[in-house]
Parts: structure tokens; sequence; C-alpha cells
């Protein structure tokens, strides 16, 4: 009975639309996340001045002060604020950081032997084609393939670089010339967001490799090496990505930083990952069809949006929503120990940034100081 088990098993994990599936929802399967830090008091101090919290004393020697957030409207309290929740993202990071190669459930699939190898190492490729730069599953497929291609378990790693790196480069050419015709049916801008997904991999790949690729964290040596810029051959990307690609309103990198809704909450943007009022963060993706970008439920309206307000529309209702620039706040205190403000408007301003005036896109007129309620900043 075992071996038709052993069997059954054995075709069941080399089933390609399996492995892709795996490769599309979860590339880091089988790392364990990190646990929670315990902070100790000294610690949860420094966090919180990190985040821009400081306590501000009695002014009378009695009570215990209050506590304030320079960068949030208005925005103080008496009891002592929690410092912000490490993510799952977060945890899944500190995990992989500490995990060796075969810790990862593909790479341990890859070594089994060299027929299901290749049909990881095809999938992998496949589904880092399918993503976009700053899409945190993409980045994660892209550790995948570093991962694969630093174990040497089977003996196979050199033959696996190598592969792979003719893989992605059979796959940019196919781009570039058009030569299948899934490739030519695809719009200006999934093109580019393909070309751009796959040179950035292929360049890290070529990093990786002259750095000796297999030498510790695949991602350490990736950035170990990023003097090698990996761009032979591909010096022409440029001039094409700049021929086809397609103006968007707001891209993602206009996203980036902190927000606020029609509903007042507090919306943050890193790469493609957004967390609604401290909840857990949920991806921005981008759509093949439009271009656009997209969260659960909701899509960006181009067409009524700029950099620094934005408008969604649902999916299932007409309802829309409005995302503008958070208000940054500049604290004072007056003779009574009591806050003053500041407030600062600019686009791409955020509480991390140091008050920085000017941010992407910022012009003279997007910034404005009220100092009614003020006399000193």
């Amino acid at each position: 009975a075992g071996a038709p088990l052993a069997v059954l098993s054995r075709r069941l994990l080399g089933h390609p639309p399996l492995i892709a599936k795996l490769v599309e929802a979860d590339p880091l399967a089988g790392v364990e996340p990190a646990k929670p830090a315990v902070l100790t008091p000294q610690e949860e101090d420094a966090q919180l001045l990190k985040e821009g919290w400081r306590h501000v004393p009695s002014s009378t020697g009695q009570g215990n002060g209050y506590w304030i957030r320079s960068g949030y409207k208005s925005t103080y309290t008496v009891e002592k604020p929690q410092p912000r929740k490490q993510t799952v993202p977060e945890l899944e990071d500190l995990g992989l950081s500490v995990a060796a190669p075969e810790d990862l459930l593909l790479v341990s699939l890859a070594l089994v032997d060299q027929e299901l190898g290749q049909t990881v190492l095809t999938q992998v490729v496949e589904g880092i084609e399918r993503g976009f730069p700053s899409n945190w599953l993409a980045e994660r497929r892209v550790e995948l393939l570093l991962r694969l291609l630093a174990t040497d378990k089977d003996g196979l790693r050199q033959s696996r670089q190598e592969q792979a790196a003719a893989m992605l480069l059979e796959r940019i050419e196919d781009l570039r010339l058009g030569t299948s015709a899934s490739t030519r049916g695809l719009k200006n801008h999934a093109q580019c967001t393909r070309m751009e997904m796959l040179t950035i991999c292929l360049r890290r790949v070529r990093r990786f490799i002259a750095s000796g690729g297999g030498a510790g964290s695949a991602k350490a040596a990736a950035v170990a090496a990023a003097g090698a810029e990996g761009n032979e051959g591909l010096e022409w990307v440029k001039g094409w990505l700049e021929q086809r690609r397609p103006q968007l309103r707001v891209t993602l990198n206009d996203l980036q930083g902190s927000w606020t809704n029609n509903q007042e909450q507090e919306i943050r943007v890193t790469h493609d990952r957004c967390s609604f009022a401290n909840g857990e963060p949920v991806t921005i993706t981008q759509d093949e069809e439009t271009g656009t970008f997209a969260v659960p439920g909701w899509a960006l309206v181009q067409e009524e949006s700029w950099p620094g307000n934005v408008v969604w529309a649902s999916r299932n209702t007409r309802e829309t929503t409005r995302w503008t620039r958070r208000v940054p706040v500049v604290t004072s205190t007056n003779s009574a120990n009591q806050p003053l403000q500041a407030t600062v408007l600019g686009n791409n301003v955020d509480e991390d940034d140091d008050y920085e005036l000017y941010g992407n896109n910022a012009t003279e007129n997007d910034l404005k100081i009220d100092t009614s309620n003020s006399h000193t900043l």
C-alpha cells in the first residue's frame, strides 16, 4: 500500500498548477514567523520616542502630565500609549532572516529530484513575471528564487543559477520582440510592468551569482554585491519602457506615506502594503486591464485623482471615498505648558520625515503654516 501512495504523492507534488498556486499565494511557506518582541520599559520608551511620542510633565508638579505625538493633529493623551505592534509581514521578515534555504517548502520540493526542481524553478520565474515592482508578494517570490539558487544540497547549484538567469533573459527577449502570441496580446502597461519585474529580478540574480551565490543569506549576499549592477545587455530597457509606459496620474510611489479618508481614519502605505487605523495591512494590487491600483473591494479612480488627493470607487456599490494627505502638526508649548500647534500642509509629508516641508511633487503653494494659536515653533 505504501508504494502506490508514494507514487501518488510524488505526482501530486509535481503537479505544476499546485506549485503555481503555492508560488502565487505563499512563496515563503515553511518559514516560521518570529515571536513578537517583549520590550523592557526602557525599550518601550525608546520605541515611543521613535514613533513621535513624548511626555510633557505637569506644569504644576501635580499629576502625571500628558503624552503628545508630533505629526498627528491634536493627538495627546493622559494615559501612556502602547508602542505599535509588529505586523505579520514584519514578523515573517524576521523569521526569514534566520531561516535556512531548505526551511522553505518550495526549496525542499525542488531538492526532491531534478524533474521536480525544474518544475519549481519554472513556476517561480513565471510567478515573478506576473508581479509588479514594490509588490510585497513579488518581492517574496524573488527572495524565494534567491534562496533556491543558494542551496547546493543536490550539487546542482551552478546549473540552477545558470538556468534561472537564462530563463529570465528569454522572457525579457520575448517581451522585447513580441515573439509569442501571449506577449503580443498584453497591453502596454502590462508589458512594461512585466519588463520591469523581470529585469529587476535578473539584475539581482546576476549580482547574487557574482557575489558567490550561496554564502549566507541570499538577500545579504545580493546586497553585498550591489556594486555590480548586473545590467550587461539591458541598456536598452530604459528607452523601451519610456516609449511604451502609459502615464498614470497616481503611481504606487505617489501613494507612499500617510493619509486620512472621509471617515477620518488614519491610513499608512509602505511599498504595496496599506494599513487602516493601525490594523493589519492589506495588499495594494495592480489591475492588468486598466493599470490602476486596488485594495480589497475598492479601485483607484485615476481620472479623478492626483498625487495629494486620491479617489477610490467601490467594486460592489456606487460609493466612493477620498484620501487626502494626513496633516502633520509641529507642536510646542506655551507658558502654561499646554500644547500649541503649527499645521504643516505638504504633499508626501510624513511624521517620520522630520518635517521635511517639500516632498515629492510638492510646490511652494503646498506649504501653509498656521501660527494663529502659537508664538513658538
